[in-house]
């Protein structure tokens, strides 16, 4: 028996495999959450008394998270030509999302301080305005990976089309 080639995919979006499942994602998408929690602790915990240390953490997170879930398959892997192609134009609008994040997170601590004592109220599992932070801060992610991951659909599609 002679080996046969396999034929790739690489030229066009799998749309057939059902979006976003859990079954779809890679086990670096899957995986995502839980790599950002690691980085952040990993920059955090020795640098909290330092002021810089909280910025780097929840930056450095961001940025694990965002890249795990946009590179989280093969229709949009680093693999690809066209995902190569982009990786510029990934990178500069990483940056403007660090700048956003950077500002959110500057004027919430800022902020914090002039909340009411039951939105900053401490409990076990941190305050509803630290949860507010964190559920913001994960929007903007999802914002920024699937402007990514259209960037990367367009470019297969138009590839295709040629």
């Amino acid at each position: 028996m002679e080996n046969e080639p396999v034929e790739t995919r690489e030229a066009e979006w799998d749309a057939t495999a059902p979006k976003d499942t859990w079954r779809n994602y890679s086990a670096t998408g899957r995986l995502a959450v839980v790599l950002a929690g690691v980085t952040f602790c990993a920059l955090f915990f020795p640098f909290m008394k330092t002021p810089w240390g909280l910025p780097v953490a929840t930056l450095s997170a961001y940025s694990v998270l965002v890249f795990a879930w946009a590179f989280r398959d093969s229709n949009c892997s680093l693999r690809r030509p066209q995902v190569q192609d982009q990786l510029t134009k990934f990178a500069f609008i990483h940056m403007m999302f660090l700048l956003l994040v950077y500002g959110i997170e500057a004027e919430w601590l800022n902020m914090a301080s002039r909340m009411p004592s039951w939105l900053t109220l401490r409990g076990r599992k941190g305050s509803l305005y630290e949860w507010i932070l964190i559920t913001s801060l994960c929007l903007v992610a999802w914002w920024q990976v699937h402007w990514m991951r259209a960037i990367v659909k367009r470019k297969i599609r138009s590839d295709s089309s040629a």
